[in-house]
């Protein structure tokens, strides 16, 4: 969008007579006049009065790409109804570890394995992984079963 002259002006007067204002509200009316010899009072309180507001947005969270948010805002909306202490201990617990990677511990032929996922992956994914580890009765089978959770879910490829 090309401003016009006259739209570039007319900020320009308007930002002056705020900051004279500002600065020197007895006498900004008279600077401004010596300024801009056809400026009028209806003018001067024009430009004084305060432009449309902002419309504040509300600011998304960072934490919303992380898994454990969606299951941290469900318990949230429920301790807000109940006030209940167990809930809210949840809740900070939740928090404490988003962005913290998950870490899952399995067994195969009487050797434990620690595989670390991203903190991004959603809680769902890593019931599905923690299924595929609990019915895997070897370290390859629960490899494939991995990557075919993680490939279906379209991350890694």
């Amino acid at each position: 969008m090309a401003w016009s002259v006259e739209a570039i002006m007319r900020n320009r007067r308007r930002r002056k007579a705020q900051r004279t204002w500002k600065q020197q509200p007895l006498f900004a009316y008279n600077i401004l006049l010596q300024d801009f010899p056809d400026y009028s009072p209806e003018n001067f309180v024009g430009d004084l009065s305060a432009s449309k507001s902002k419309v504040n947005k509300s600011k998304k969270s960072f934490l919303v790409r992380y898994g454990r948010y969606p299951v941290m805002m469900k318990l949230l909306a429920k301790w807000e109804i109940s006030k209940e202490v167990l809930i809210g201990l949840e809740i900070i617990k939740l928090r404490r570890n988003m962005t913290k990677p998950y870490r899952l511990v399995a067994t195969f032929r009487k050797e434990k394995w620690c595989f670390e996922y991203p903190a991004t992956y959603s809680i769902t994914t890593m019931e599905n992984l923690v299924a595929a580890a609990g019915e895997s009765k070897s370290l390859e089978e629960f490899k494939e079963k991995e990557q075919s959770i993680i490939r279906y879910l379209g991350f890694g490829q």
